[in-house]
C-alpha cells in the first residue's frame, strides 16, 4: 500500500513566549498517511522523507531530508535550505523495526513562491498585572 503524501507551503505561527522565538518557521510541510508495516516485524519504527529538485520520478536522484527516522507522519522542510521559485518533489517511505524500508509513496510536487512569506507585525499594547 502506498503512503498518501500531501504537501503545501506552510506559514506556521506558534504560540510561545515572546522571548523564546522572534520569527516563525517557513518551509514545505510534507504530510502523509501511515501504511501497514513492511516486512514481518509488524512494528513501524519511523519514516524517511525524500526530496528531489524539480518534477521528479521514482528513477530521479533523491536525497533524505534528514539523517534520522521521523517518528510522525509530517515534516517541515525549512525554507532556509530551499531555493525560492524552485520546484521540489517529495516522497516518503516506511521503515519497520528490523530496518526493512518500503518503496516510495506517491510523489508530491510543489513550486515555491518567488518571495518568502513575511511575519505579521507583533501585537502592541499588551498589559499584564499580578492580581
Amino acid at each position: 500500500m502506498k503512503n498518501l503524501l500531501r504537501l503545501f507551503v506552510l506559514l506556521l505561527v506558534v504560540a510561545i513566549p515572546a522571548f523564546a522565538q522572534t520569527g516563525t518557521p517557513h518551509g514545505v510541510n510534507v504530510t502523509f498517511s501511515a501504511p501497514s508495516p513492511v516486512g514481518g516485524s509488524g512494528t513501524i519504527a519511523g519514516y524517511n522523507i525524500y526530496q528531489c529538485l524539480g518534477s521528479c520520478t521514482i528513477t530521479s536522484t533523491w536525497t533524505k531530508v534528514d539523517a534520522t527516522l521521523d517518528l510522525t507522519t509530517g515534516y517541515l522542510v525549512p525554507l532556509a535550505g530551499l531555493t525560492l521559485g524552485a520546484t521540489y518533489s517529495y516522497a516518503a517511505t516506511t521503515v519497520d523495526s528490523t530496518g526493512n524500508e518500503s518503496g516510495f509513496s506517491n510523489i508530491a510536487t510543489v513550486t515555491l513562491p518567488a518571495t518568502a512569506p513575511t511575519n505579521p507585525n507583533a501585537p502592541t499594547g499588551t498589559i499584564a498585572k499580578v492580581q
